[in-house]
């Protein structure tokens, strides 16, 4: 896992050329998750102007725990979003923003548990979340992004749901020319 974040940072560090108000950003988030685990993303956005922005979201969670006397779990999910910002207002310094994004994701559990029968589990399902957030410049191109939000899952194996707070730090690079 380290070495995949390491290698995103390095392919990200590398577009470090263009200009602070290109047509195109991309970036890596960590979300740290309310019930155990992270939640790693990768940002691929297409700015249309200052105020509005569109973009694509892998993402990856990852859970393990361990008593080696008793139980342990692995669980991972990968997913793809869709994703919108919109900015009201645009600062020097910071960025403020509200957005939404929905998409699917899909689940495996492994378990090891003398007490349950069943060993590993998977599931499908859809995500959508809502929330506020800003980015702040850090240096031409560069910025530092922050958000909190709801995130509601919708399960299709069982027709449960879950909801929670969602909080996701990461960094962006914009790039590419606008037409001026």
């Amino acid at each position: 896992m380290k070495n995949l974040l390491t290698i995103l940072l390095i392919g990200i560090a590398s577009l470090a050329f263009g200009q602070t108000n290109g047509k195109w950003s991309v970036g890596v988030g960590y979300t740290p998750s309310i019930q155990s685990g992270s939640t790693f993303g990768v940002y691929i956005n297409r700015h249309f102007g200052e105020k509005w922005q569109v973009g694509l979201m892998p993402f990856g969670w990852f859970y393990g725990y361990e008593n080696p006397s008793f139980t342990s779990l692995k669980s991972n999910s990968f997913g793809l979003n869709l994703s919108a910002r919109y900015s009201p207002v645009q600062l020097k310094l910071f960025k403020p923003y509200l957005y939404s994004f929905a998409g699917y994701g899909y689940s495996t559990f492994k378990y090891s548990n003398p007490n349950y029968s069943i060993n590993d589990l998977t599931t499908d399902y859809i995500n959508l979340s809502l929330g506020i957030g800003t980015e702040i410049a850090i240096s031409k191109g560069w910025s530092l992004d922050a958000n909190l939000g709801y995130l509601r899952l919708a399960f299709f194996d069982n027709a449960g749901y879950g909801n929670s707070p969602v909080f996701s730090i990461g960094v962006l690079k914009r790039f590419g020319k606008t037409k001026d």
